[in-house]
């Protein structure tokens, strides 16, 4: 029976140890499922972040688009302007010569009567 009862002891010590390996592994189980509670909220943390910017970069894009079409709109509207100016100053330039000219035929039928 000193075998039996020693094998017994044996099996007493093996449970311990089987016990007290499950506690650790429990222990460490549960640390890692904080752990990894922790990096997935730092992650979802990280991610509401980019995906923030992500809209705030595609608001700025938006914004950035429709100044540009503004102002190339302005750019068309300035051109025509400017073309419209061109073509007014060359009328008034074709009026000045006309002017010029009947100042000038004005002169010479003031000279023509003060001749007669």
């Amino acid at each position: 029976m000193s075998q039996l009862g020693q094998h017994n002891a044996e099996l007493v010590l093996k449970n311990i140890d089987a016990n007290t390996k499950m506690a650790d592994l429990g222990a460490r189980q549960q640390a890692l499922e904080e752990e990894l509670a922790r990096v997935t909220d730092e992650r979802n943390a990280q991610r509401a972040t980019a995906e923030q910017k992500a809209r705030e970069a595609e608001a700025q894009a938006a914004e950035l688009q429709r100044l540009s079409a503004t102002l190339e709109q302005q750019k068309a509207e300035l051109l025509h302007k400017e073309v419209a100016m061109v073509a007014l100053a060359g009328i008034l330039q074709e009026q000045g010569v006309a002017l010029e000219e009947r100042e000038v035929a004005l002169q010479n039928m003031g000279a023509s009567l003060k001749e007669k």
